[in-house]
């Protein structure tokens, strides 16, 4: 059997916006990237309704409740650096998305110095 070709990188070419939010949060870059990687049914996801393996190219499923209805969301990992950067697809139905292939982005440092 011959080794699979990595997946393509999506082209956002012809969706060309962009949205960058920052945020300071009182726990380490390792509690964060876990949070993404393996704890995400923790804060997000619906406890149970996740199937999620923090690998490059690997795909995941999971649901949300909103309103007290089921909302399923999924895509695969694109970029994964331990504690620094989790990259990934993100694709959802009507409600979010609809059905388009976005890309998410989480890079993660320490807090160098103190706050004000």
């Amino acid at each position: 059997m011959t080794e699979a070709a990595p997946l393509v990188r999506p082209d956002l070419s012809d969706r060309p916006h962009q949205l960058s939010v920052q945020r300071h949060m009182k726990a380490s870059p390792d509690a964060i990237y876990r949070a993404w990687t393996k704890e995400f049914d923790s804060w997000f996801a619906e406890p149970g309704l996740i199937r999620m393996n923090a690998e490059k190219d690997a795909s995941f499923v999971f649901q949300t409740r909103h309103d007290g209805k089921l909302h399923t969301h999924h895509g695969r990992f694109l970029a994964l650096t331990p504690n620094a950067l989790v990259e990934l697809t993100w694709i959802t139905g009507r409600a979010g998305t609809d059905g388009a292939e976005t890309v998410v982005t989480v890079q993660l440092r320490g807090y160098r110095g103190r706050r004000r």
